[in-house]
């Protein structure tokens, strides 16, 4: 599962199309892959640009994964990717709609690459998915989150992997 290297967590992180969520995303993309996690970025056209800008070569770790937005089958307009990029607030329905026709791209995609934090399909997905949620929560604890918090999420991540 994951990796070709098994001793390599592989995480899929996939934000919200807005600037507001993508770069902090970016940001906590990084400071996974600094610690050697392999990360994979879900994105769309459009977004796949500022990423590419705000990461570094030298994060050969990080990788981007773009899928097509659906603009057109939701009835926005072409370049409207990112909720930063809405028009008019009455196109905000469409948007959410759109994102929402991403579902099975996005299954598609955890199925051919399967990352290790989002574990098998289904109710095991659900399943894994609340366990990672209560291992950050335990790294993070009370006060925040720091390096070190960090380090013991990583740590208890990959000795839970597939």
């Amino acid at each position: 599962m994951g990796s070709e290297n098994d001793s390599q967590l592989h995480m899929f992180l996939f934000p919200f199309m807005a600037h507001g969520h993508i770069i902090p995303m970016v940001d906590m993309a990084k400071l996974f892959a600094s610690r050697g996690v392999k990360i994979t970025i879900v994105t769309t056209p459009l977004n796949s640009i500022s990423i590419s800008k705000s990461i570094p070569n030298s994060h050969s770790q990080i990788q981007l994964l773009i899928l097509k937005f659906p603009s057109a089958e939701a009835g926005l307009p072409d370049d409207c990717e990112n909720a930063d990029s809405i028009p008019t607030p009455d196109l905000l329905p469409k948007f959410f709609a759109a994102a929402a026709l991403l579902q099975a791209p996005l299954e598609e995609a955890l199925l051919q690459h399967r990352p290790d934090c989002l574990g098998e399909e289904g109710e095991e997905i659900r399943n894994r998915a609340t366990e990672v949620a209560e291992m950050a929560r335990r790294a993070v604890g009370e006060g925040g989150s720091s390096f070190l918090n960090l380090d013991a999420l990583i740590k208890e991540l990959k000795s839970v992997a597939f």
